[in-house]
């Protein structure tokens, strides 16, 4: 029964909030009616408001923006707001996500992807969100969905439930109800949760809205920080969009462009990303209704979402408070149409608590009864620290007339034992209401201005560093010894090799002279080639090595690539040893030099084979024909162009059309993981006439052409925003088909003839496949044998570059064998053979100089299989290196075993973390007594327990035949005396 009461009270007082609603929009100021002349307002730092009619000039990355004839983009004298005051306020989005920050996307959830497109694209589990505008220029291609990475998620609406409440750890379903978690996981489908009962799991289509536990939205803008303002350099902005979107960059991650006429703002296009979007973002200037600029070390309060709300309401229990807009939905106005874009609406009593960041200083805001208030109103208002005295407080309010500023106010130091916590309050004169006051609070509509904290600015640029390794994806899993993660640096670059999809990347750097990235790595019985993704900008940084080592043991020194053009570089790429599952510990020294190197990280990828090969068909990939159907084709074994096995149709086809072993992007661009050539053998017998098809998306010839019509299948065109284009006509009309022979085809396709006449023997091919058929999704492949015959078909495979086609061919080309060299059983005279060459006497070394190469010798001064060495120049010692962490319980010593070419001598020095702590030089009076050798101890006890670079010079004193011939070179527990 008392139930019943009180729904009737609710609905009663419902109807009461509603009708003096109707009445305060009555007497409120007509906003609507009230738009400015100008359309464009905007306000200094300073306070002083600048208006004109259009916005000049927001056209190119180099292009300075007026307003009034006031550069926007002033240092000097910043703007710090800048609004169309025409844009009207827009309903809330019905579908959207909601970043930690207060950011929002406004569009169509259309899944979940755990990692990247492959694996040498490395992404963060990220949302597809098919945005309700475009995002790209219209250029004819379809849009493709944005990725948002989940970390940065305080919301997920697929169908609004709950208005603008955040309301952490519940979920609302479509079909009515709620259910309160402690923790999601996402899958490809839906979500699971932890509640109370235990697991429950929900599709995308059973859920209305989504909002996560709370977060540190504190932590969380540090870690924006270090991303978007790398050593607090550039100003931050907020972007409004007229769909409701909200995107937070900085002016680092911000380009104005242009797509058309570059003189007229319709044509004007802004390209942003975020710290929650893996991609850059274009929006068309059209769309946007205001910017908001302000200082790293002033965010607005807003960032935060309140931790407490606490509310007194008497007639206004229906009006929530909101974020940048008062209680009626409308913008934050003060006075003589003061316009706020960031701060708080609240209704009579209320009080929003808010955690301080550790490195708050001060606060300062505006605050009074909002301009909707009219002459009505009263309310006292207050910032209260914690359970201190008020910070500020104003005396009794009365209408909109007045507004306050705080001024700067000092915060309280912070204690160790609870977080510090700020209150905006505001209270109604229930009582003490002035003569002429509505009572209650009808009219106390209340506006907080532009909340601001003032943060330590040496604090957070102190703390930035740890937040680098989790601004790079590539990082995840990785280990970084904490006194080198504290001299990471983070920047922005802007990659426009492709001119056409420019993308910002993020690289990263070190005060120290090297790094070490360590992480365990569990490889399949396949896997035979480890690739770390790494590659550096000419313009942005200088030569950069980097050691790998697998168990302890060198696998060499690298250049860190450069990336020239839209193509990705090759990776660095060491072979594994052979084996059953595994797993293997991986180090990577990264060498940095100077200050100015600067590197992309993507990670790090095992695979079977190198990779920019993908084998479609050769010796270790023929499953998929004895499980096809396959209409006679067979797998022969003696005679194959490769291997011992080669593939055999008789008359007829063999068609594969979609099968994954056989997948793969085509593209005339092709990113890591993607294709452009492919190489193949055939020969026939007895027959007129040899094909081979390539399969789009599971279709095969006349398939494609004449089941899908000209243009009417799209396949990606690879860049860096993936996104997509039509087939191009040339494949459809060829059919994706090469032939060799002289019989016509009956399906009306016109392949490209390799040759007149089936090749007798086997003929090695290497095609260019998008300059004969355009970009294509590779699934299958088609094999025909016409009328007669037998046709044969070997070692098919995909190739990325030129150069891998190069290897390719090296591969497959009968060489003749190198004839045996009666002085040297090995030699290693390029970059890449140089890590196993130095590994074979000492383990844990490599080498950054050897250009002289390095030669495996049969025998010298009686001993067999000694490497030999030279300085590089007269100047410039052969270094060989490593950089080692010494247990901190036991210590250790450098074992050599090494000496010289008769009648010569060179100077041997050891150098620690640059100083010579050894030197001795190699000569017939030191080797003599020792059979021609020299073994040597260094004793290294005193660097126990730290990680220091070791350096062994084969140095130069006359540049006379300088050869060092090395042994033995090892870091061992030293021996007890």
């Amino acid at each position: 029964m008392m139930g019943d009461t009180d729904s009737r009270k609710e609905g009663c007082w419902q109807r009461i909030d509603r009708w003096w609603l109707l009445l305060v929009l009555a007497l409120s100021f007509d906003l609507s009616a009230s738009t400015a002349a100008e359309r464009w307002q905007g306000r200094l730092t300073s306070g002083e408001l600048i208006t004109a009619p259009e916005i000049l000039d927001w056209n190119e990355p180099a292009s300075r923006p007026t307003l009034a004839g006031r550069a926007l983009l002033d240092e000097r004298q910043p703007f710090q707001a800048l609004w169309d005051q025409e844009a009207p306020v827009g309903e809330p989005p019905t579908a959207y996500v909601e970043l930690i920050g207060g950011d929002r996307l406004t569009g169509e959830i259309q899944g979940w992807q755990a990692t990247g497109v492959s694996p040498y694209h490395v992404a963060p589990p990220h949302l597809l969100i098919q945005p309700t505008m475009e995002i790209f220029p219209n250029d004819g291609s379809p849009r493709l969905p944005v990725r948002v990475a989940t970390r940065w998620l305080r919301k997920v609406v697929w169908s609004s439930q709950s208005g603008t409440v955040y309301e952490p750890a519940t979920v609302w379903l479509k079909e009515g109800g709620r259910v309160a978690f402690r923790s999601v996981r996402w899958t490809e489908s839906g979500v699971t949760l932890l509640t109370e009962s235990g697991l429950r799991s929900f599709s995308f289509h059973e859920l209305g809205e989504l909002h996560f536990p709370q977060s540190d939205d504190w932590e969380a803008y540090q870690q924006v920080l270090a991303v978007l303002s790398p050593g607090l350099k550039s100003r931050l902005v907020q972007v409004d969009l007229a769909n409701g979107s909200r995107l937070t960059t900085s002016m680092e991650r911000f380009q104005a462009r242009h797509w058309g006429d570059r003189k007229r703002s319709q044509s004007w296009w802004q390209l942003v990303q975020p710290v929650w979007a893996l991609d850059p973002l274009w929006i068309p200037f059209p769309q946007i209704t205001s910017w908001y600029w302000f200082p790293p070390e002033e965010p607005p309060l807003s960032w935060s979402a309140p931790v407490r709300v606490e509310r007194q309401p008497v007639f206004g229990s229906s009006w929530l408070w909101r974020g940048d807009l008062n209680t009626l939905g409308q913008p934050l106005m003060f006075g003589n149409s003061e316009r706020h874009l960031r701060g708080f609406g609240v209704h009579g009593s209320t009080s929003l608590t808010f955690t301080l960041p550790a490195a708050a200083r001060a606060f300062r805001t505006q605050a009074g009864l909002d301009q909707a208030a009219g002459i009505g109103g009263s309310v006292q208002l207050s910032v209260v620290q914690g359970d201190a005295a008020p910070l500020f407080a104003t005396e009794p309010l009365i209408g909109s007339s007045r507004v306050i500023d705080s001024g700067w106010k000092d915060l309280i130091a912070a204690e160790a034992t609870a977080p510090r916590t700020l209150a905006l309050r505001s209270d109604m004169l229930r009582d003490a209401a002035p003569a002429g006051a509505d009572p209650f609070d009808i009219r106390d509509i209340v506006s907080w201005g532009s909340p601001t904290l003032r943060l330590d600015r040496e604090t957070l640029l102190q703390q930035q560093p740890q937040y680098v390794p989790t601004a790079i994806p590539g990082l995840a899993g990785w280990t970084i010894a904490p006194e080198m993660v504290a001299s990471l640096k983070y920047r922005n670059w802007l990659d426009e090799t492709d001119h056409r999809v420019p993308v910002y990347r993020g690289l990263w750097s070190t005060d120290r002279p090297f790094i070490v990235l360590s992480r365990k790595v569990t490889l399949s019985a396949a896997d035979r080639w480890l690739s770390l993704i790494a590659s550096r900008f000419e313009a942005s940084s200088v030569p950069t090595r980097l050691q790998v080592k697998l168990d302890g043991r060198s696998a060499g020194e690298f250049d860190i690539p450069v990336r020239l053009g839209p193509i990705d570089p090759a990776p660095i790429t060491v072979p594994l040893p052979e084996g059953g599952e595994r797993t293997v510990q991986v180090d990577v020294v990264i060498y940095a030099g100077t200050p100015d190197c600067w590197w992309e990280w993507r990670g790090l990828v095992a695979t079977p084979e190198p990779p920019g090969m993908h084998t479609l068909f050769d010796e270790g990939s023929v499953a998929w024909v004895s499980e096809s159907d396959n209409g006679g084709a067979s797998l022969v074994t003696g005679g194959a162009f490769s291997g011992e096995k080669f593939l055999r149709v008789p008359a007829g086809r063999l068609d594969v059309p979609a099968d994954d072993r056989l997948s793969a992007v085509i593209a005339e661009l092709p990113r890591l993981g993607e294709y452009r050539f492919l190489t193949f053998a055939w020969k026939g017998s007895e027959t007129p006439r040899l094909a081979l098809s390539l399969a789009h998306e599971g279709r095969l010839r006349s398939e494609i052409a004449g089941g899908l019509g000209l243009g009417g299948v799209g396949t990606p065109r690879v860049g860096a925003n993936g996104r997509f284009r039509k087939l191009e006509e040339r494949g459809l009309r060829t059919g994706f088909t090469w032939e060799a022979g002289t019989a016509e085809m009956t399906d009306g396709l016109k392949p490209i003839r390799v040759q007149p006449q089936v090749p007798a023997e086997w003929q090695f091919v290497t095609r260019d496949l998008t300059q004969d058929f355009g970009p294509l999704l590779l699934t299958g492949l088609g094999f025909e044998c016409q009328t007669t015959g037998t046709g044969d078909w070997d070692a098919i495979v995909l190739a990325r570059t030129p150069q891998d086609v190069q290897a390719l061919q090296q591969r497959y080309s009968a060489m003749k064998p190198a004839e045996s060299d009666p002085h040297y059983s090995r030699k290693a005279v390029r970059p890449e053979e140089w890590g196993a060459a130095v590994a074979a006497f000492a383990p844990a070394f490599g080498t950054p100089n050897a250009t002289h190469g390095l030669f495996q010798k049969r025998e010298h001064q009686g001993q067999t299989d000694g490497w030999q060495t030279h300085p590089e120049q007269r100047d410039k010692p052969l270094i060989l290196r490593t950089v080692h962490q010494f247990p901190a319980d036991r210590p250790q010593e450098l074992d050599l075993l090494v000496t010289h070419q008769p009648g010569s001598d060179f100077p041997l020095q050891v150098r620690m973390n640059g100083a010579v702590i050894f030197e001795q030089l190699i000569n017939e009076e030191l080797t003599r007594p020792q059979r021609g050798w020299a073994s040597l101890t260094v004793d290294l006890s005193k660097f126990q327990g730290q990680t220091v670079l070791v350096e062994v010079l084969n140095g130069s004193n006359d540049w006379s035949n300088e050869h060092a011939v090395w042994k033995r070179l090892e870091l061992r527990d030293r021996a007890s005396p």
